[in-house]
């Protein structure tokens, strides 16, 4: 990519990049399977572990960065829907009849099916969370966890 850009011309392709690095981007599921849950137990530590949050504090200083620990940590999920944004507008500005124009519309689909698996595999995850849940707070029911079990409704049930 580093030689692409250094050597781009009108007639410079960028769309092969992202073909071949959107199968790579399916990793980022296992991260944002467990985003929501990790900002609930830095959140818990934050607020319970004073040491925690001057360590924190002094790593932060000491990198010079301005972001914080949560601002950090969301940026691996907004980098798919970047590349989705960032190739939409390639294409939108890239003449069909120019060799990348083809590239680039494959590449935004390919990552929109990266962005869509890792949506619904998020989804997956918090039912299976939410199962979880209902087990753990007694509700007297067989076991409800198996692999292939997901909450379909949530509410309360009349008879």
């Amino acid at each position: 990519m580093d030689k692409i850009v250094t050597d781009w011309t009108n007639a410079s392709e960028l769309g092969g990049v992202f073909q071949r690095m959107a199968p790579f981007l399916k990793m980022y599921t296992s991260y944002s399977n467990r985003y929501a849950e990790s900002m609930e137990i830095l959140e818990r530590l934050m607020n319970r572990n004073d040491k925690f949050v001057a360590e924190l504090a002094a790593c932060r200083e000491k990198s010079g960065s301005q972001y914080k620990l949560p601002d950090l940590l969301i940026m691996p999920i907004q980098r798919i829907p970047r590349y989705s944004l960032l190739l939409g507008d390639l294409l939108r500005n890239t003449d069909p009849y120019h060799p990348d124009y083809l590239p680039l519309a494959d590449a935004l689909s390919k990552i929109t099916e990266v962005a869509t698996h890792i949506n619904e595999e998020v989804r997956r995850m918090e039912n299976i969370r939410k199962v979880e849940q209902m087990q753990e707070k007694g509700i007297k029911l067989a076991n409800l966890i198996k692999p292939h079990r997901y909450l379909i409704k949530e509410g309360i049930a009349k008879v």
